[in-house]
This record gives C-alpha cells, sequence and structure tokens, in this order.
C-alpha cells in the first residue's frame, strides 16, 4: 500500500532524525553531542588513550543498523576526534565539516537530506534504503579521512623512521638495547 509505506516513511525520517543528527556530527567532525545518552558510540571519560576514549554501546544501536557499520561509525569518529585532539589537525577536519554542511544544505537544508530522501518505492524496506545510503556516506567519508590520518602519521609525524629506530633499538639491529640491558645488570652479573 502506498499510503502505508509514504507514511513509514516519514515516520522513520522523523524518528530517525536526533540519530542521524548525532551520527552526522560524529562522521564528520569527530565530535559526540549526545546529551541524552541515546547514541549507540559512548565516551569514557576516564580514559586518558585518545583511541580508548570511545566505545560502542551495543545495547543501543538500532536493530536496523548492522553492527558493522555501527562499528565503521565509531571508528571514523574516532580516527577525526584522534586527528583534532592528538595531531592538532583541526583545519582539515573543519574543512571536512564545512563541505558536508554546504552539501547538506545545498540538499535542501535539512540533516536527512545528506543520506537522500527515502522515497516510498524504496525496496525492500525504509530502513534497508536508510542503511545502504548511510553505509555510502560512512565509505566515502572514511576513505578521505583515513587517507589524511595516514598522511599525517607518515608524513607530518614520520612514523617509518621512528619504527625504524625502534627495529634498530629493540630487534638489535645496532645492539643498543643489548648493551643498554648488559650495562644495567652490570653490577649484578659480578657479584657472582
Amino acid at each position: 500500500d502506498p499510503f502505508v509505506c509514504s507514511f513509514v516513511s516519514r515516520t522513520l525520517q522523523r524518528v530517525c532524525h536526533p540519530l542521524l543528527s548525532i551520527v552526522w556530527r560524529w562522521v564528520h567532525e569527530g565530535e559526540l553531542l549526545d546529551p541524552h545518552q541515546e547514541f549507540f558510540v559512548v565516551e569514557n571519560p576516564a580514559s586518558d588513550n585518545a583511541w580508548h576514549k570511545h566505545d560502542l554501546r551495543y545495547d543501543m544501536i538500532p536493530k536496523f543498523l548492522p553492527p558493522s557499520l555501527a562499528h565503521d561509525v565509531l571508528v571514523l569518529g574516532k580516527a577525526l576526534h584522534f586527528m583534532r585532539r592528538c595531531c592538532g589537525d583541526t583545519r582539515w577536519v573543519a574543512d571536512v565539516a564545512t563541505a558536508a554542511a554546504a552539501a547538506t544544505a545545498a540538499g535542501g537544508g535539512e540533516i536527512g537530506k545528506q543520506l537522500g530522501a527515502l522515497e516510498p518505492s524504496a525496496r525492500p524496506s525504509v530502513a534497508t534504503a536508510w542503511v545502504a545510503r548511510l553505509r555510502g556516506l560512512v565509505d566515502q567519508v572514511g576513505a578521505a579521512t583515513h587517507a589524511r590520518l595516514l598522511e599525517l602519521m607518515f608524513d607530518r609525524y614520520h612514523l617509518r623512521t621512528h619504527l625504524a629506530a625502534l627495529k634498530k633499538f629493540l630487534l638489535l639491529g645496532q645492539g643498543d638495547f643489548t648493551v643498554c640491558l648488559m650495562d644495567a645488570l652490570k653490577t649484578e652479573l659480578d657479584k657472582n
């Protein structure tokens, strides 16, 4: 029945609007704004580790949202949060958010437009169409975000150089670790 499909579509859009607003901000800015504790990503304020500061609340994942997509949303928001807080790359994150907001405004000004209108003709269900569009959004923003994060790690912070130094030190590439260990244990070894 077209009337029922249209009604369900409009109801789902209105019911999911708060969730979509939180998801949109999380996947575009890495900011968790959840005053009513209704999002499936939760912040752990006791954690000092930037990567472990956020986690999934599996009981809050909507039934129509696959756990794998919820996990991808979590990782994407964590990456943006890490880039802003730890790497100081606020400019790039702000540019992404601004571009996304401009695209949303061009689509009619509503955050729901970011995922496109859920037409009554969407098959097999309205929720499936919504999830497919969300998956596309997460994949698109995720590709750009992860590419930028790798660029930061390898170019700005010279990760390869640091890893090579660790390899030389810990894996006996130069013997530094062995020399330091033997120097530290010299007094103990001289006792016998």
